[in-house]
């Protein structure tokens, strides 16, 4: 990643201006690009945080505010429902968490991208 950064770096000494400016340039952007694509892995991981808090807690939510306004027998359908929200959730997370386990494992090689 560093190579266009030096290659600009030594352009320089040789008193070549034009290589030089540009190599340097994308030099620094390499760098900034690896600055955001390392601080995108801890954003998914606290976006994917999040979206488990936010899911457990909204039907808890549910089936404490369906319990204080109906009887009990009432409620026992959305126990129903909160369990099968669980499982459905519990796929999710499954699914995603293997998702950005493969992103973060696939190697990224300058010949993918030719």
């Amino acid at each position: 990643k560093f190579d266009q950064l030096r290659d600009g770096i030594v352009s320089l000494f040789k008193g070549k201006l034009r290589p030089a400016i540009t190599g340097i340039l994308f030099g620094f952007i390499n760098i900034f690009v690896g600055c955001l694509e390392v601080f995108s892995h801890f954003i998914r991981i606290i976006s994917f945080t999040f979206r488990l808090f936010g899911n457990m807690t909204a039907g808890e939510i549910l089936l404490l505010v369906v319990c204080f306004l109906v009887p009990l027998i009432a409620t026992i359908p959305f126990y129903g429902l909160e369990l099968l929200i669980g499982f459905i959730q519990a796929l999710i997370f499954a699914g995603l968490t293997l998702v950005f386990g493969v992103i973060a494992l696939t190697p990224h090689t300058e010949e993918e991208h030719a």
